[in-house]
């Protein structure tokens, strides 16, 4: 598994269906495949103030509506435009998308 950060997003690559787990407990408030450039794509919702989006997954485990725990696998990695494997992470403020690093543990070597 190797991670990059571009552009305020991680992008997570992996196998094909490795487990995608959600950052931190919260909500789903989006489960599906209708926001163009995202593939299946889930929003969790922790806070009033923080969202976080898992983009290009092959299946979804949790529907709008679920409470999913730290850790809790939520989803299966998939395959992004170019057909890479990938999952695309975004943490989001107020809506806004900020690097994902400044709230991220550190990467263990």
């Amino acid at each position: 598994m190797t991670l990059r950060v571009w552009e305020r997003v991680l992008i997570l690559k992996a196998k094909l269906a490795a487990r995608g787990r959600a950052a931190a407990a919260g909500r789903v408030v989006y489960s599906g495949d209708g926001l163009i450039g995202y593939g299946n794509l889930l929003i969790v919702k922790h806070s009033e103030r923080f969202l976080t989006a898992y983009g290009y997954n092959k299946t979804l485990l949790v529907k709008e509506g679920d409470s999913v725990a730290r850790g809790q696998t939520i989803a299966s990695m998939g395959r992004a435009p170019d057909r890479s494997v990938r999952l695309h992470f975004e943490i989001r403020d107020n809506g806004k998308p900020v690097d994902p690093a400044a709230y991220l543990p550190p990467q263990r070597r």
